[in-house]
């Protein structure tokens, strides 16, 4: 192994073993003084206020959706409105025909 290699090796292996000592890496946390309710709380806020920011966001960035919906089927409805009238007329002509 080559000379700064090992240097570099040995400054790694001496850092991890002070930081070892000095760190916990537990997953629970020592102190328990926060209660359940003061959780709950903060975790249906937090939620709620997500929940409410992503609608409303949802809600500017496309619109009204309800509003464009009723527009495209009043459109709908006079195209389908102006059909009927057509044929009516073209099955008005055809009954005079064979009267």
């Amino acid at each position: 192994m080559l000379p700064k290699m090992r240097s570099i090796f040995a400054q790694v292996y001496q850092k991890s073993v002070s930081m070892g000592r000095s760190r916990n890496f537990s997953s629970s946390p020592t102190n328990f003084k926060e209660s359940k309710k003061e959780t709950l709380a903060i975790f249906f806020v937090t939620r709620t206020v997500g929940i409410a920011s992503g609608f409303l966001t949802g809600h500017f960035l496309i619109g009204d959706v309800s509003k464009y919906l009723d527009e495209k089927l009043q459109k709908d409805l006079i195209k389908a409105e102006e059909k009927l009238r057509k044929r009516d007329k073209l099955l008005a002509f055809v009954t005079k025909d064979y009267k």
